[in-house]
C-alpha cells in the first residue's frame, strides 16, 4: 500500500462530450399546435437590491477548519460566500455559500484544509468585501497515520467517519488523499474511552449529520457546526439507543433496544423511535410486538451484558434506514435477517413486518427464495450491516462473515411479488470484519465499503474492481488497532 501523499490536487479537468447534433426540421411541416394553450404566470428574476454593508469574517474558536462571516445589510437581499485556498486561481477551487434574502446573516465556510490560507469574497446588496484569513493546525488528539492506495479512479470528493484514539471521539472528513478537510468533537457526551460513537448516518438532503453516542445520545449538527438537536436518555426518550440513527424528510430514525420477559425467560428486542424536527417523540416501534423469541438462537449476553445481565440478545438490530415510501429496512444481526417494516405512521398497519430475507442460521422465517446471478461461492450471508436500497431498488450491505474467509459488500435484487432475490453483485474487503461496517452507493454508481475492524474503506467500481482505498490507525499502531471508526459514509462538497 502506498504512503499518504499530502499534495492536493485542487482543480480538474472533465472530458468533453459532443452533443448530437439535432435532426433537421422538415420546412414543409409547421411546427405543432397546442389548441387549447394554457395561461403562464411570467417569473420575476430576483432583483438584487441596493444598499449599505458590513461584513467581517473569523475563524470559529473551537474549530480550526470552519470560519464565519458575519454580514449586515440596510435593506433585505441575498448574500454570497465564495472562498478558494490563496495559493490557487479562484475558478480552480472555490467554493460557494449562499444564504435567503434578509438584513443580517452568518454564513460558514467549511470542508478547509488546515494551516492553509484562504481569500474570500462577500457579495451583497450590490456591495462586496473581500479578505484573507488563515486556518489553524488540527487538534492535537486528531492525529492519524493514514495510507492511502489508488489502483483505479476515484469518484470520492469525501469521506466522513466517526473516529477515536483513546479518550477523544470524533466526527472527521477528509479528501481521498487522506487529509483532514472537517471535523466535531463528541468527547463531551461521549464520557468514555473511544469516543462512544455507536452509530451514524452522513448528511441527509438537508446537510444534517446524525450520531447515536454512548447508548444514551442522539445528536445532530449541519455540517457548518450548528447543533440541531441533542436527546437524551432519561429526559426526551427512555430505552437505550444504539448502533444506527437515519434521517430523512425532517424526521430522525434511531434504533433502540429493551429487555422483555417471554416465558420466564429476557430476551433483548430492537425497535425504532421516531423524532419530529424539533425532536419531540411521535411514533415508536418494538420488534417485541411482532415476533416471539422463546427458544430461537440469540447471541447471548454479549454486546448488552452490562446493560440487560442474564439476558439474550435475540436480534441485535445494526441499521435503520427508510425508503420513498416511508417504509423501513431493519438489519437484524444476530437473526442473519433483513425486514422491511410498514413504517406509514398513518396506516392501520403500521408497524407491520412485510417480508423478512434471511441469510444462513435465520431462526426466523424467510419470504424469499435468495439465489445469485453471478458465480459465487456463498450465496447466503451472515451477520450483516448496513442494509438500505440503492437507487435502482437493490438491495446493498455488507455481508460480515457469510464468506467464512473475508466479508464481502453484496448487492441483492428484489422481486416482492414473486419473492425472489438474486445475489448480483459482491466486493471483497479481503479482510474478516466481524463487527460494524457498512456499504454506501455513490452517485457515480460506484460502492464505499467499509471494514471496520481493519480500519479500512474501499472503493469499488460496478464491474467489481478496487478503484481507491483508505486505511486509518492512531500513531504507532497497525491499523487493527486502536482508531475506532464504525463506518464510512461519502462526504459531498
Amino acid at each position: 500500500m502506498s504512503a499518504l501523499l499530502l499534495t492536493l490536487a485542487l482543480g480538474c479537468t472533465s472530458p468533453h462530450t459532443e452533443r448530437p447534433e439535432p435532426e433537421p426540421t422538415s420546412p414543409t411541416t409547421p411546427p405543432a399546435t397546442n389548441p387549447n394553450p394554457q395561461p403562464t404566470t411570467p417569473t420575476t428574476p430576483y432583483v438584487t437590491p441596493t444598499g449599505e454593508m458590513t461584513a467581517s469574517c473569523g475563524l470559529q474558536p473551537e474549530n480550526a477548519l470552519r470560519f464565519d462571516c458575519d454580514v449586515e445589510l440596510t435593506v433585505d437581499a441575498a448574500a454570497t460566500l465564495t472562498f478558494w485556498p490563496a495559493h490557487t486561481a479562484q475558478g480552480a477551487a472555490s467554493r460557494v455559500i449562499t444564504s435567503q434574502p434578509a438584513a443580517t446573516h452568518t454564513l460558514t465556510a467549511w470542508g478547509l484544509y488546515a494551516e492553509t490560507t484562504y481569500e474570500w469574497r462577500i457579495e451583497a446588496a450590490s456591495q462586496t468585501a473581500e479578505g484573507v484569513l488563515t486556518t489553524d493546525p488540527l487538534p492535537a488528539h486528531l492525529e492519524a497515520e493514514i495510507s492511502i492506495d489508488r489502483p483505479g479512479v476515484s469518484t470520492l470528493s469525501g469521506i466522513a467517519f466517526p473516529f477515536a484514539c483513546g479518550v477523544q471521539g470524533w466526527l472527521v472528513a477528509t479528501d481521498p488523499d487522506g487529509e483532514m478537510i472537517w471535523y466535531e468533537s463528541v468527547t463531551e457526551l461521549a464520557g468514555f474511552a473511544n469516543g462512544g460513537i455507536v452509530g451514524f448516518n452522513p448528511a441527509d438532503e438537508d446537510g444534517i449529520l446524525s450520531a447515536v453516542v454512548a447508548r444514551s445520545t442522539v445528536v445532530e449538527f449541519d455540517r457548518a457546526g450548528n447543533h440541531i438537536m441533542t436527546l437524551t436518555r432519561g429526559i426526551d426518550f427512555d430505552k437505550r439507543v444504539h448502533h444506527d440513527s437515519f434521517r430523512k424528510n425532517g424526521l430522525t430514525f434511531v434504533l433502540n433496544a429493551d429487555v422483555y420477559d417471554f416465558g420466564g425467560d429476557d430476551y433483548v428486542l430492537d425497535g425504532v423511535y421516531v423524532f419530529d424536527g424539533p425532536g419531540q417523540p411521535i411514533a415508536s416501534w418494538s420488534l417485541a410486538d411482532h415476533v416471539d423469541p422463546t427458544g430461537a438462537v440469540t447471541g447471548g449476553a454479549g454486546y448488552w451484558w452490562a446493560d440487560f445481565p442474564n439476558s439474550d440478545d435475540f436480534s441485535h438490530a445494526n441499521s435503520v434506514w427508510v425508503d420513498d415510501d416511508d417504509n423501513w429496512l431493519v438489519s437484524l444481526r444476530h437473526q442473519n435477517t433483513v425486514i422491511k417494516v410498514n413504517g406509514d405512521m398513518a396506516s392501520p398497519d403500521f408497524g407491520e413486518i412485510l417480508w423478512s430475507l434471511t441469510g444462513t442460521g435465520a431462526t426466523l422465517e424467510g419470504d424469499f427464495d435468495l439465489g445469485s446471478a453471478i458465480p459465487t461461492d456463498y450465496i447466503d450471508f451472515v451477520g450483516q450491516h448496513h442494509a438500505q436500497l440503492t437507487s435502482a431498488g437493490t438491495l446493498l450491505m455488507l455481508d460480515n462473515m457469510g464468506d467464512p474467509g473475508s466479508s464481502r459488500a453484496v448487492e441483492i435484487s428484489l422481486d416482492e411479488p414473486g419473492l425472489t432475490a438474486d445475489l448480483i453483485g459482491e466486493w471483497d474487503m479481503e479482510a474478516r470484519c466481524a463487527v460494524q461496517g457498512g456499504a454506501f452507493e455513490l452517485p457515480s454508481g460506484n460502492v464505499l465499503a467499509t471494514c471496520a475492524t481493519a480500519k479500512r474503506f474501499r472503493e469499488f467500481d460496478r464491474g467489481g474492481d478496487l478503484v481507491w482505498e483508505m486505511e486509518v490507525a492512531c500513531p504507532g499502531m497497525m491499523p487493527t488497532f486502536g482508531a475506532s471508526v464504525v463506518r464510512a459514509a461519502p462526504f459531498p462538497l
